[in-house]
């Protein structure tokens, strides 16, 4: 289903942020980007999560930890983790 031992499994954000067109779902309860520049568009929300997970992990896994974990799934997939 997606989570695992507390972790998303499913490489998505659940509730969504964002829309499969990159528009803002507007949903108070989903997990919102780190930065403003981040809430910008899908690509700027990446972006700022790539840069803390290899600059500031610790605060990506607190603030975000959804975001986080996708991040982990995609380093492991690389080798980078």
């Amino acid at each position: 289903s997606g989570q695992e031992a507390g972790k998303n499994t499913s490489g998505k954000i659940n509730p969504a942020y964002w829309t499969i067109n990159g528009d803002k779902t507007n949903n108070k309860t989903a997990e919102k980007p780190l930065t403003t520049y981040g809430q910008t568009n899908p690509a700027e929300d990446l972006c700022e999560t790539a840069m803390f997970y290899f600059k500031q992990r610790a605060e990506l896994k607190t603030k975000a930890p959804q975001r986080f974990s996708i991040m982990e799934q995609l380093a492991k997939q690389k080798g980078l983790s």
